[in-house]
């Protein structure tokens, strides 16, 4: 059976102000009753009205921070993905987008989320995104959704990811708030965690460093990053990931 908040659960989460946890408990219990301003979202969402990187400038994204360098290079200048080639995988990004939907639709109908899909794009900064959320404080809203092996990582680390801690700093510098909640679902047992973060020095450096190498490289040298020695040997969680694998290492000049 899926864990459920226990009353020691809820205390907690009021102790370290979990504004998700709290409400979004009381709403699976009252019924889970979905509103029109909801299922309207929902309609937008899954016939690409809101959400992605529709139409917009080409950008270095939030969502990239701290991966590979070459692959944000890639993924800005527009070179060519390879397209997923299994069954298997396609499911897993789908199972993937539905639990953010149903996050959204669930704070939308609750209450504790007052914006969706919001777009954070800054031309001055060459960087850009799309927020999952924007709670009704104000704060951002992160969800993720884990495997089971990723969902103990995290609760033991009692924080997010490296990755998905230099995620949501981008978002605070890019749309100027302090403050996320960051929801992880266990896709496994639908388990789920929210994490409450602020904007922590460490981090912030971290991602203003690589934003400032990264315009310089885009901008001025024109000089690409080196194949990661995974990648030359082709092994590893990050290469079988990458959606330019097949063609980053003959890649030697800056890609038109």
């Amino acid at each position: 059976m899926p864990h459920l908040p226990s009353l020691a659960d809820l205390v907690n989460a009021a102790k370290q102000d979990l504004p998700v946890t709290m409400r979004h408990e009381r709403w699976l219990i009252d019924g889970a009753q979905i509103t029109p301003a909801a299922a309207h979202f929902a309609q937008q969402a899954l016939t690409g009205k809101v959400g992605g990187a529709r139409a917009r400038q080409p950008l270095f994204r939030a969502s990239g921070m701290g991966s590979c360098m070459r692959k944000q290079i890639f993924s800005r200048a527009g070179v060519a993905r390879r397209e997923v080639i299994d069954g298997k995988t396609s499911n897993v990004f789908l199972t993937g987008n539905f639990i953010h939907l149903k996050w959204q639709v669930s704070g939308i109908s609750a209450g504790w989320i007052k914006e969706a899909e919001v777009p954070v794009d800054r031309l001055d900064l060459n960087y850009g995104g799309t927020m999952d959320g924007v709670l009704d404080d104000d704060t951002g809203l992160e969800i993720k959704s884990i495997n089971t092996r990723g969902f103990s990582m995290v609760t033991d680390r009692r924080k997010p990811t490296e990755e998905h801690m230099k995620q949501t700093t981008t978002y605070m510098i890019l749309r100027n708030i302090d403050t996320f909640s960051v929801v992880y679902e266990d896709k496994n047992t639908q388990e789920w965690k929210e994490f409450r973060i602020k904007k922590e020095p460490e981090y912030e450096d971290a991602v203003l460093s690589e934003m400032e190498v990264l315009n310089t490289v885009w901008n001025n040298t024109h000089k690409l990053p080196g194949v990661k020695p995974n990648c030359q040997d082709k092994t590893g969680f990050e290469y079988n990931g990458c959606p330019f694998r097949n063609i980053c290492p003959n890649i030697k000049e800056w890609p038109a």
